[in-house]
């Protein structure tokens, strides 16, 4: 009896020790043995590793399990039990001696889902005998390939060790209903001309043309160009309608008209450019879209899926496309276009083209003649000699107008000069000089002058010897002199710059330089002046009309662009503040004086030119 109470306690004392740890390793002089993991319910398995002599081993188990095996030095065998029970397994070898080890009782548990007969494996879990049993769930609707399916034998399934290896969850799929994609037809203006729709059914997709014309209101209306006419929607797309936009046909225009071709920058959307061509009546027209494009310091691309050419007919009711574009650089050369033109009928007499290299400044002497058709043509009154173009100028056309020798346009005028006296505003000397057509006058005022019995010297400043070109819009000459005994006036100078006029001439922007003079005290104080004397008032921050490095003469001011820039100008008052009525010796007493209106630091001093816009008095 005491045997059978030691037995049932050593046997006790093993099979907690197999809870408690869950699979043991025992040692031996020469050999081990190890519970391993089962590779599914109803087995045991063991390892036995020899690192002692080759020999005959024999193995015993609960359950009255045996059996026995050769193993060679430095070799291993498994084994298994046919139970789902915790045992101890005794491995013996006369050589090797004897050990034992306690069964894992563990094994995989795989779990899988069929998706309308198609089997996926899932996941696998590790069962051990401890948990008793394990449970898995999955989603009750899962999408695959864009197909929904639902479980249909329960999302929760149980699994008791020892009964099975595996989980499966049965899927079907989910008869989905059609879907119905709404289509509208609008007019330009977004009011509905009417409405259609069509089904798409399960897992197809359906290809929509829309009418090239619809009728409405009892009218036609024509599909807009532009527009994809043809749809394809899947059943899987989110968007539930689609809307197409005409307009309302009209009787082709009996006179030619203009249709803008704009192009826009694709990453920003903003037009950086438009062209336009000229539709003729009840014809059609074709616009060639450039490849590549230059727009300020900016080079573009086409972009992809834009059109190389648009043809627009008389009938149709579009008047602008817009066509993409995208950024290739920032920092190109490019070229500017110069057109002579008879400034009477409009025809171009020649054409030049100039490359403006990055950040530079081109410039382009005028010839003051041109031979063409067979007739001399004299650069028009009004234009300058010389062509400067800065880099970061917008502008990429320039017209410069001629008119034919001998012709009206080309009649000599007269410039006058004047001297002045600096403290009186008085006249000293007035003299006529004649300029005809495609000459030139030369002024030559003496560094000292005697009036009335008094001497005189000229203001420091001022050059003696000023040359008259007849394309130059001046038309008269002050200069500045102080009697000898006007010592508040000793220091006075008299800085003369060129600046634009911009003039609206029957709808279109004329330039004509214009010349001002600056007259500064000792004391600091300025006073500016336009050609005739009349005082003028220039903002402190002016802008440079070329370089920014030299104040240029009449002769290098810039002339009419078509694209019409008006950035950089800066305004004179329309009615300025006389020195005189009419001449300078009717004048207020002292032109000094006048400062007092405050034109206190004029920053455009040294070496900027401005632009100054004046409108022209009409006569």
């Amino acid at each position: 009896m005491k045997k059978q109470i030691m037995k049932l306690a050593a046997s006790l004392f093993i099979i907690l020790g197999t809870v408690v740890l869950g699979g043991t390793t025992a040692k031996a002089a020469g050999f081990t043995i190890t519970g391993e993991t089962a590779p599914g319910p109803g087995e045991q398995v063991f390892t036995v590793s020899n690192y002692g002599e080759a020999d005959h081993f024999s193995w015993s188990a609960d359950g009255g399990f045996s059996g026995q095996f050769w193993l060679e030095s430095g070799s291993s065998t498994r084994f298994s039990v046919p139970t789902n029970d915790y045992i101890v397994v005794q491995v013996s070898s006369e050589k090797n001696g004897s050990d034992f080890a306690v069964s894992r009782n563990e094994y995989p548990v795989t779990v899988y889902a069929s998706y309308g007969g198609s089997r996926t494996q899932l996941t696998t879990l590790l069962f051990n005998m401890n948990q008793g049993s394990i449970d898995y769930t999955v989603d009750a609707n899962v999408t695959v390939n864009g197909v929904t399916y639902t479980c249909t034998n329960g999302t929760t399934q149980y699994l008791y060790y020892g009964e099975g290896s595996s989980m499966e969850f049965i899927y079907e799929q989910v008869q989905q209903p059609d879907k119905y994609i709404d289509v509208y037809f609008t007019d330009t203006n977004g009011y509905m001309l009417g409405s259609d729709s069509f089904a798409v059914s399960y897992g197809n997709s359906v290809n929509y043309t829309a009418p090239a014309e619809y009728q409405a209101n009892n009218r036609t209306y024509s599909a807009v160009s532009g527009q994809s006419m043809t749809i394809s929607h899947r059943y899987d797309s989110a968007r539930t309608s689609y809307s197409f936009t005409y307009a309302a046909q009209t009787a082709a225009p009996d006179k030619p008209y203009s249709v803008a071709i704009r192009l826009v920058d694709a990453s920003s959307n903003e037009v950086f450019a438009a062209e336009s061509m000229t539709i003729p009546a009840g014809g059609s027209n074709t616009f060639k879209v450039p490849g590549t494009y230059v727009a300020g310091t900016t080079s573009y691309r086409l972009a992809a899926n834009q059109p190389a050419s648009i043809t627009h007919s008389a009938d149709y009711t579009q008047r602008s496309y817009d066509v993409l574009y995208d950024v290739v650089s920032t920092k190109v050369e490019y070229q500017i276009n110069i057109r002579f033109t008879d400034a009477v009928s409009g025809e171009t007499l020649r054409t030049e083209t100039i490359t403006v290299p990055v950040d530079s400044v081109a410039t382009y002497d005028l010839p003051s003649t041109v031979e063409a058709n067979g007739h001399k043509y004299l650069l028009a009154s009004g234009q300058a000699s010389r062509l400067t173009h800065d880099y970061n100028k917008t502008a990429r056309n320039y017209t410069i107008y001629y008119n034919e020798e001998n012709s009206a346009q080309t009649a000599s005028y007269n410039i006058g000069v004047q001297y002045v006296d600096v403290k009186t505003n008085s006249v000293l000397f007035r003299d006529t000089k004649q300029v005809t057509a495609g000459g030139s006058v030369k002024i030559t005022a003496p560094a000292s002058y005697q009036s009335a019995g008094n001497s005189y010297v000229m203001l420091s400043g001022q050059s003696g010897d000023v040359t008259h070109s007849y394309s130059n819009t001046r038309r008269n000459y002050i200069i500045y002199y102080r009697n000898v005994n006007d010592t508040e006036n000793e220091n006075t100078v008299v800085t003369e710059q060129v600046v634009n006029e911009i003039i609206n001439e029957n709808g279109e922007t004329v330039v004509i330089p214009s010349a001002v003079a600056t007259i500064t005290n000792p004391a600091g104080t300025q006073t500016t002046v336009d050609q005739n004397g009349n005082l003028v008032t220039i903002p402190d921050e002016a802008v440079p009309l070329a370089d920014g490095s030299q104040p240029e003469t009449p002769e290098e001011q810039s002339p009419k662009t078509d694209d019409n820039e008006k950035q950089d100008l800066v305004n004179i008052e329309d009615e300025p503040v006389p020195l005189a009525a009419g001449a300078p010796e009717q004048a207020s007493p002292n032109v000094l004086m006048i400062t007092g209106i405050s034109l206190a630091a004029l920053a455009f001093l040294g070496a900027c030119g401005i632009l100054v816009v004046r409108k022209r008095k009409r006569v």
